[in-house]
């Protein structure tokens, strides 16, 4: 990773600090054990204990993915709706994607991003809070599967990748996600961020099932997203649910 190299194509209105690591335990575990609180990226080459959502693992190994997290000060936009600014996490890195490689790649219900029927990368969305526990910073990690590798095999059948070759720098792809996160934060609207997620989102109008907290697992088709980005699935039943993520759980479909 050359770092004047991503540093020039970084977005020149908000220019973040930098830091480099050939190995972390964890890109997110590191900006919030050092309280980092003001625009900044840090990239690790490989992650011991790469996290995902729900505290599931995220494998990260060196030169086949890239693993970063970027830290922007808190928006009170965003904490008044935090489901706004995960998928709108969500929308940018796919845009991104797009962008630099012009594969069209899908949303899976909160923000897993699906190419080809697997997960080919991950976001998880934290906080840095002070000593009153007031959130201070939004930490945002990134973990792309670039090419192929030899997955675990209690991720091999659902885990995927996005070239078969190395043609695209890193420097390239993780500012062109910086900036189109940047923009999204800063430029977007509500409604924007939701018109552009409700495109990218994968399975509308298939049969799925979903655990809900206090419930269990219910079977229905996926409608799609509510104005507070809850997810919609109507039951067998018939009743319509708004499903939370903190309360809503293993979203799968039913072949």
């Amino acid at each position: 990773m050359d770092k004047s190299k991503l540093y020039k194509l970084l977005n020149a209105d908000f220019k973040p600090h930098v830091e480099l690591f050939n190995k972390l335990n964890s890109t997110n575990q590191y900006c919030l054990d050092q309280k980092i609180i003001n625009e900044t990226i840090v990239v690790a080459d490989e992650q011991t204990a790469g996290r995902g959502q729900r505290g599931h693992s995220f494998y990260s190994p060196k030169h086949t993915g890239i693993y970063f997290s970027i830290v922007l000060p808190v928006s009170s936009r965003f904490l008044m709706n935090p489901g706004i600014l995960t998928i709108g996490i969500g929308t940018a890195v796919s845009k991104a994607i797009y962008q630099i490689s012009g594969i069209q790649v899908g949303l899976k219900w909160i923000n897993d991003i699906y190419f080809k029927h697997h997960k080919c990368a991950g976001i998880l969305v934290e906080t840095n809070v002070n000593e009153k526990n007031h959130i201070q910073s939004f930490v945002i990690g990134v973990g792309i599967n670039l090419y192929p590798n030899d997955f675990p095999s209690e991720i091999s059948h659902r885990a995927g990748f996005l070239f078969s070759k190395n043609n695209f720098s890193n420097e390239k792809i993780i500012a062109e996600i910086y900036n189109n996160i940047v923009n999204m934060y800063f430029n977007q609207s509500q409604d924007y961020i939701l018109d552009s997620y409700r495109n990218m989102l994968i399975w509308v109008g298939k049969k799925v099932q979903i655990n809900i907290e206090n419930i269990g697992l219910v079977k229905g088709t996926l409608q799609g997203i509510d104005e507070m980005a809850r997810l919609l699935l109507k039951a067998d039943s018939g009743k319509l649910y708004h499903c939370n993520y903190s309360d809503s759980s293993n979203l799968r479909l039913i072949e």
